[in-house]
């Protein structure tokens, strides 16, 4: 899958600040969920296997298992996801 900061190399810098002002303003806790993450991305009435490979994004990027992404594993599976590698 590749390193957590390879990933992170290759959003460049105006992206990374869209993202962090949208993650900040949707979750001011500096934390959010699954659920959060997909709302966030508008993924309504996506496909089941489009859902199980969010579900498996997100799981694979809570590196601590606590059921929430902090902003470094956020931008990280952002990533993931726009290029879909």
């Amino acid at each position: 899958m590749g390193s957590y900061s390879s990933n992170l190399d290759d959003i460049l810098e105006e992206d990374m600040h869209h993202w962090y002002t949208k993650f900040m303003r949707e979750s001011p806790s500096g934390l959010i969920t699954l659920f959060e993450l997909k709302t966030m991305l508008d993924m309504n009435g996506m496909t089941e296997e489009a859902n199980s490979y969010v579900d498996q994004v997100f799981f694979t990027f809570d590196m601590d298992g606590d059921g929430y992404l902090d902003f470094v594993e956020y931008i990280a599976a952002i990533s993931l996801l726009l290029k879909g590698e």
